[in-house]
């Protein structure tokens, strides 16, 4: 791994002898003064849980989806972070998505890349904003 621009663009190794791949996170201009567009790193774990859950179906065991439900957990605690940061109640989000099997199954917003805006059940368990 080499890192191209430091929280957000990545070179990845290709694996057998195979071209190197770029991992590219969105970097938000309003922050960082400059910007591009990019994926979040709950995309990437939805996609390590897909891998995972491949790489089990054609081999059977060996332990890879034993990482599922942590990945499963760091998608919960990003979107619970993202609510924070747009003034959203974190608590009762936390309880709504750990409940939910299959959270990496929700479909992000492409306004903004997040799971906890578009589901419907989130407004109804804090009245959508913290007081």
């Amino acid at each position: 791994m080499r890192v191209l621009d430091a929280g957000h663009k990545y070179e990845l190794a290709g694996n057998k002898n195979t071209e190197p791949s770029v991992l590219q996170f969105f970097k938000d201009p309003e922050i960082n003064g400059d910007g591009y567009g990019g994926t979040t790193v709950q995309e990437v774990l939805r996609a390590l849980i897909e891998r995972a859950q491949h790489l089990d179906a054609q081999v059977p065991g060996g332990g890879i989806l034993g990482m599922v439900p942590v990945w499963r957990a760091q998608i919960v605690e990003l979107e619970v972070r993202a609510a924070g940061r747009h003034g959203l109640c974190m608590f009762d989000q936390r309880r709504f998505l750990e409940s939910r099997e299959g959270v990496e199954l929700e479909e992000p917003r492409p306004e903004d890349g997040h799971i906890y805006t578009r589901i419907s059940h989130f407004a109804a368990l804090c009245g959508g904003r913290c007081r």
